[in-house]
């Protein structure tokens, strides 16, 4: 869609009127130049409101959390454990980025699948919103509403990918990248959604918090509705088979290089997880409260991007290797603090609990993304050329295996201990 708009060929009768075909070239080209530039301009601003969206739906983070806890009565681990199996097609992204592919040269235009990503979630939310469901129906929601959310990233990155890669051949091998600005966006989005989500869930409760979810994807279906999106038209010859993605995908894990970094990406995020526990210890034992969770949550958000920010501009020329030692180490003893709370120290102390929760978790936060991105520069320094878009979504699917395998691991851990909701003698 953001192929060059002008015909290469013109009347003959223009030429002989403009007295030199050279001339005409040149026309040709500026205007062809602002065609492609306003058609850049109008799908980054378009995936800037996807992106907006999509991090406005945190809106509906904690009532999802209160509802299985409270409406549903589940245990600490069966909640991460489902969360886990809800995630596994993060895991396999590779895999749904091909199924895009094929969509978009089948419907020719990616924003009828964000339209139909967009009704699915307003049917999901509403229903949320309106009836009392079940165990397997609300995770047949939160399944459903995780693959929308995939597609919906996978597009916007899709796009993104379109519009710096026609940007970098109009600057002649430009190193224009786009990305961060969905990144960016939706961590602003849900900036707003966290600190907002508490809230209504205090004043109004889960049943408010679900329907103002259900009329956010109208905001997308909006965008849809006025965004003028070219048909997209990838040639025969560009298109690969699945058997043709794996061996790519196969060729480019067998490298020296990258298969050591594989090795060190799952190695490094296996160490067990208990967000959840976690969660129903600060609500029950501490007793902290949704607008308590929320502003937690949104100091990290600002936190997070902060660490972005301050990485990209100070730090990205230092040695990846030593910086990501450095801020391993930090991260390592802010994690640890936590025995603090749990220890009750801080109460003989005399330390809110609630002030420390509020910073550690922002610093935590901050020195997590810092931590994070040596790690992406060193990905992406020893990768093969021509394999940037299928190494990055190998690199987003490595980290959320990874992630869904510590999971497992913290659930395990919780069923030995003997630790639920009832009970939190062995945390």
């Amino acid at each position: 869609h953001l192929s060059d708009p002008c015909p290469t060929t013109k009347p003959d009768f223009l030429c002989h009127s403009l007295g030199s075909k050279s001339i005409t070239s040149d026309l040709a080209k500026k205007s062809s130049q602002s065609l492609s530039e306003r058609s850049m301009i109008n799908s980054t601003l378009f995936v800037i409101i996807l992106a907006t969206v999509q991090g406005l739906f945190e809106v509906s983070g904690l009532a999802t959390f209160y509802y299985q806890k409270n409406e549903l009565k589940l245990e600490p681990a069966f909640i991460q454990m489902v969360g886990g199996i809800i995630g596994l097609p993060w895991c396999i992204k590779p895999l749904f980025g091909y199924a895009t592919d094929q969509m978009v040269n089948k419907f020719k235009r990616t924003k009828y699948i964000i339209m139909m990503t967009s009704t699915i979630r307003i049917v999901c939310y509403s229903a949320l919103a309106h009836y009392k469901v079940g165990v397997w129906g609300y995770y047949t929601f939160a399944f459903v509403n995780c693959l929308c959310a995939l597609f919906e990233n996978i597009i916007s990155e899709y796009i993104l990918v379109l519009i710096s890669k026609r940007a970098n051949e109009r600057d002649n091998g430009g190193k224009n990248n786009k990305l961060p600005y969905f990144f960016g966006f939706r961590a602003a989005g849900a900036l707003i959604g966290t600190f907002s989500g508490g809230r209504i869930i205090k004043y109004y409760g889960l049943s408010t918090t679900f329907y103002i979810s259900s009329l956010l994807p109208i905001i997308s279906l909006f965008a849809c509705m006025a965004y003028r999106e070219r048909p997209v038209e990838v040639p025969e010859q560009e298109r690969r088979s699945f058997k043709q993605e794996m061996r790519v995908m196969k060729q480019l894990v067998c490298q020296d290089k990258v298969l050591m970094m594989v090795v060190f990406i799952v190695l490094l995020n296996l160490t067990p997880m208990f967000d959840t526990l976690i969660s129903f210890y600060l609500t029950d034992f501490l007793k902290f409260g949704s607008e308590d969770l929320s502003n937690f949550g949104s100091f990290a958000t600002v936190c997070y991007i902060a660490g972005l920010i301050l990485y990209s501009n100070f730090f990205k020329d230092v040695d990846p290797r030593k910086f990501y030692m450095t801020t391993n180490f930090i991260l390592w003893g802010l994690n640890l603090s936590f025995l603090l709370v749990v220890t009750k120290t801080l109460d003989r102390w005399g330390i809110d609990n609630k002030l420390f929760c509020f910073l550690s978790q922002g610093v935590s936060t901050f020195i997590a993304e810092m931590n994070f991105m040596p790690i992406l520069a060193i990905w992406v320094s020893i990768v093969p050329r021509n394999l940037e878009a299928t190494s990055i979504t190998l690199f987003s699917g490595l980290l959320n295996l990874s992630g869904n395998l510590a999971n497992y691991f913290g659930c395990l851990i919780l069923w030995v201990l003997a630790i639920h909701k009832d009970n939190f003698d062995q945390i």
